[in-house]
Parts: C-alpha cells; sequence; structure tokens
C-alpha cells in the first residue's frame, strides 16, 4: 500500500517492514510479547498513513493501482510536477500477505539475532 511518508526512504522503510512482518509472523513467546506489540504498533500507524494519503493528494481515491493509472496518463506539461506528488510516497507491505514469508525470516535471520542480543533482551523482558 502506499503511504505518504517524506521523514523516512524507501530503503528504511523496507528494513523497518521486514522486521515486522518477521516479528507479526513468529509465534508469540513472553521474550517477544514487547517487541510483537510494537511491530504491531508500527504496522497499523503505517496503514493509517494510507488512509490519510487521501488528504495530502487530493486525486488519490484509496486505489493503489487506479492511482498509478493515472499518474501515467498526466499530460507532458505537467509531467515535471510528478515529482512533487511523489516525492515523500513510499510503499508499506501488506503484513497479512507477507505472513509465511515472515516465518522464514524470522527463523533465517531474526531468531538468532535475537536470542544473542541480550542488551535487547534486557529492554523487552
Amino acid at each position: 500500500m502506499l503511504i505518504a511518508q517524506s521523514r523516512l526512504t524507501q530503503v528504511q522503510i523496507n528494513r523497518l517492514a521486514l522486521q515486522v512482518i518477521s516479528l507479526l509472523a513468529s509465534q508469540p513467546t513472553p521474550q517477544l510479547s514487547k517487541l510483537q506489540s510494537a511491530a504491531r504498533d508500527i504496522d497499523a500507524a503505517m496503514t493509517a498513513l494510507n488512509h490519510e494519503l487521501g488528504g495530502s493528494i487530493p486525486f488519490y481515491r484509496g486505489n493503489d493501482s487506479d492511482f498509478a493509472r493515472a499518474l501515467s496518463l498526466i499530460p507532458q506539461e505537467y509531467y515535471e510536477q510528478r515529482e512533487d506528488i511523489l516525492g515523500s510516497l513510499r510503499f508499506w507491505p501488506n503484513v497479512r500477505y507477507w505472513k509465511e514469508q515472515g516465518v522464514y525470516w524470522m527463523k533465517s535471520t531474526f531468531e538468532d539475532m535475537l536470542a544473542s542480543d541480550n542488551e535487547l533482551l534486557g529492554v523487552v523482558k
């Protein structure tokens, strides 16, 4: 889903999304519960940014594909203004769609990192 977020780059959002999806896809445990709660809050905040997108971009009507189609049909004389519109747009993945992949990411990458990060474990316990 598209979101308006000028403070974070798409790369930063991708890294955050990878961790959020991995945490939400993992089985709830007492060790991860605070992290999973934070991940749910982050996903809810990003989803809210999608709902607010219509307020910052008047011709966004809640459908990403229709919006992309409309941008592709902008007349040539307005083409330079596309950057003004697209400058703060970012993509946030649908967490439910990526859940199965998130299980893999957690097992392959984050599980060992979380288990060995004593500083992080001290914060979430």
